[in-house]
Order: structure tokens, then sequence, then C-alpha cells
């Protein structure tokens, strides 16, 4: 018995030995590079193992559910001012085709990578979407953001450095009553200290002013009517010339921020009979934090005038910058004027609980009896039970008014729509909800 267990641990022992000695000729596992929290930058970062790059991935899912109305007429070119397509809703054809009940979910992801080098800051950021709503057949993918910025530099597919304050509440269906567009653009930031920057930027225009069908756009309500003696047509741009200049100087502080901003816009046209004509635009705003009063709270107020250079005044506002005019034997270019005040306010009335407002007055003066003026309300509360969850509830309103002339000019244009033309309204309720991550 003794002589088998010795037998049996010799066994053991030996079996042991061999399997170390097999273990001698393999190689040692490579060390691993763990990944490790970048707290530079905030919260969410993480070096990318391997450099000294932080990067953080975020974005969002978002499901949204709408109804809606209007008092548009199914003839004649009222029936032609209405809810955009983003949102889902259209009354062309009259009451029966319209939309008035729509889904529509969106999901982003974005990368902000940064590294800090001797030259300063080198970002890189992107923010890719997928969107499908009520009737589509498939997801349509879009970028929202793409751009590189290097100390002052800014290249890419960015925010224009005219636009300022876009608004706090959800603004889901309506064309915004300010300046809100996203263009491939290259600037360079001043920064002088103590929160005050400067800011220059060449920005393409034949994406900043692409004007959609899609969109609440008060110029197609209308023809070009023309004064006694007087013919104009839409202008028709002929190839992309010049870019967009625009520049800003803005204040960042603990109190809020304000900006003061401008913007050349060239109308070339396609025919050499008109020629050419620079539109501008001018602006400004300011917001102020109130703490205060709520958590988070602020107040924002801003305006801005501009002749053929409209998309800079309001995104969307109106169909054509400007107008081929022939008085006397001479052909001019002839601009369409606009100008805007909106504003909004954000109240926490928890860390929970929160409201948005948000209010806007357009007017367009474009040549002729063609002019009208836009009102746009939008409102929300939002619930955030937990961390990055949003639930909320929205109500939003939009309004047409022509200006007497107008009315009186299409009426006695004749034809079957005539004296159809009269002021619009339209209102969209919403049921929102957002997780953040």
């Amino acid at each position: 018995m003794k002589f088998k267990l010795a037998l049996l641990a010799a066994t053991v022992l030996g079996g042991a030995t061999a399997a170390q000695a097999a273990d001698l000729g393999r190689p040692a596992p490579a060390a691993v590079d763990y990944v490790k929290v970048c707290d530079a930058y905030g919260a969410g970062f993480f070096y990318i193992p391997g450099s000294d790059t932080c990067l953080q991935i975020g974005g969002y899912v978002r499901a949204r559910y709408f109804v809606g109305g209007d008092n548009y007429s199914a003839a004649g070119v009222g029936a032609t001012f209405r809810p955009s397509t983003n949102g889902g809703f259209s009354n062309v054809a009259g009451s029966r085709l319209r939309n008035n009940a729509l889904t529509q979910t969106q999901a982003s992801v974005t990368f902000d990578a940064r590294t800090n080098t001797e030259f300063g800051l080198l970002r890189s950021f992107v923010d890719a979407r997928w969107t499908i709503g009520s009737g589509a057949t498939g997801a349509t993918a879009t970028v929202d953001k793409a751009y590189i910025q290097f100390g002052g530099l800014t290249a890419g597919f960015a925010e224009s450095f005219f636009d300022f304050f876009t608004g706090a509440s959800f603004g889901s269906v309506f064309e915004p009553t300010w300046a809100d567009h996203t263009t491939n653009l290259l600037a360079y930031t001043f920064a002088f200290g103590n929160g005050i920057s400067a800011t220059v930027s060449i920005q393409d225009p034949t994406i900043s002013a692409n004007f959609t069908a899609d969109r609440v756009q008060g110029g197609q309500l209308i023809g070009p009517y023309s004064p006694a003696g007087t013919t104009v047509t839409a202008g028709t741009y002929g190839g992309h010339k010049v870019p967009d200049f625009v520049a800003n100087v803005r204040v960042d502080q603990a109190w809020g921020s304000a900006q003061i901003m401008g913007a050349l816009h060239q109308n070339y046209d396609s025919s050499a009979l008109y020629g050419d004509k620079m539109g501008w635009a001018i602006g400004a705003g300011v917001k102020a934090n109130l703490p205060m009063i709520g958590v988070g709270d602020y107040v924002a107020l801003q305006g801005a005038y501009g002749e053929g250079a409209l998309n800079y005044v309001a995104w969307g506002l109106y169909s054509s910058d400007y107008f081929r005019a022939t008085s006397g034997g001479v052909n001019s270019i002839a601009q369409t004027k606009a100008w805007q005040i909106s504003g909004g306010f954000h109240h926490g009335f928890t860390k929970t609980v929160s409201f948005d407002f948000d209010a806007g007055y357009a007017s367009v003066d474009a040549v002729g009896p063609n002019d009208f003026s836009l009102v746009r309300l939008s409102s929300d509360v939002v619930w955030t039970p937990v961390s990055n969850l949003e639930l909320g509830v929205g109500l939003e309103y939009q309004g047409l008014q022509y200006t007497s002339a107008t009315k009186a000019a299409y009426a006695a244009a004749g034809g079957a729509a005539a004296g159809t033309l009269g002021n619009s309204n339209a209102w969209v309720g919403l049921l929102h909800v957002k997780r953040k991550f």
C-alpha cells in the first residue's frame, strides 16, 4: 500500500515538473495597456491607449410624438404655408391629406478627441445622427457637426459664427426666427483674455444659404408683385464666386455672454444683365445668467437686420435673397430686406423639473407689395427623474400675417385663388423622451 502511494506521488510530481518545463518555452504575456481616465477636460474623457489624446464618446436616443393643426386654405398660395416637413407635417393637397399625428426617432453619436500641444488645444469633434419619422422607408443619416480646432483655428462643418442664441425650448417643427445654421467654414478666433474674443470666418454660402421646400418659407406664399412700371422676378444664382464673410466680437463671463456680429453675402445672378450685388446682415445679442431665481436660469435677447442675406437674419425665413428688377429699361438687383427680434428663457423649478420659453418676431420687406411678418412661440416642461433621462411635453405656435398692401395686390391679380390670401396659424403639441449618454 505504501509503495503504491509513493508511486502515485512520484507520478504527480513528475507531471507537474514536466508542465513547468513546458511553460518555460512560452513567451510571457504582453503587458496590458489599461484605459485610463482623463480628467483634464471634464467628465467622460479617457486616454486612447498608447497616446496622449483624450476621447469622449457620447450621444443620445430621442423619441418624439406630435399632434398638430392649422387653418390654412386648401386652395391658392395659402396652402403652401405649413409646418415644415422636417417635423413631418404637410397640407399641400388639402385638409383630408394633411398629417396631424406623427412620430420621429433620432439617434446621435458624438466623438470628442482632445490633445494638449505646445500651440494650444488640438480638438476634433463629430456628431453623426440617424433620423426616422412617419412615412419614411428608412433612417436618414446626417452629419450635424464635423470640425477641427487648433489653437484659435476652426475648420470644417461647424455652427456659423454669426449665430448667437439658438433657442431654449425643443423647437422641433417650425423654422426659427433667428439665425441657426451649420456650414463648411474656416475661422480664426482671437482671445484677448477676461472672456473677450473676436472671430473672423469665411463660410460656404451654398450650404448656409440652401433654401429647401421642407421649411416654412414666407417667400413662397405669393409671387413677386411689381410696382407700377417695374418688372421683377425671383433671382437665379449663378456660380459660386465669393464665400460669405462673417465676423463677431463677444464676451463670455460668469454673468453671461454678449455678442455683436456681421456678415457679407454675394448675390451673383446667372445673367450678366443683372450682375451681382453684395448683401449684408448685422446683429447683436445678450444672455444673462439668473442663478438667484432658479437652477440654471437664464434669459436671452437678440436682434438682427439684413438686406440680401436673410439666412443671417433668420434661417429659412424667405425663399429669395434678391429679385431681378427692370425699371425704365435699366436692369438691377433688388435685395430683400428683413429684421427680427427674438429671445428665450430657461427656469429650473428644481434640479429635476425645468421650463423653457422662446419667442420671436420677424418682418420681411420684399420688392413690391410682397411683405409679411412671422410670429413664433415655443415652450416646454421637462422632468429629469434620473440622470440623463428627459421626459417632456411641448407646445409650439407659428403665425403669418400679410400686410394690407400684399393682400390687396394678391386679390387684384385675379385668378381662381383671388381673395383666398389671409393670415395663417399653425400649432403643434409634442411628447418628448430622450436618454443621453
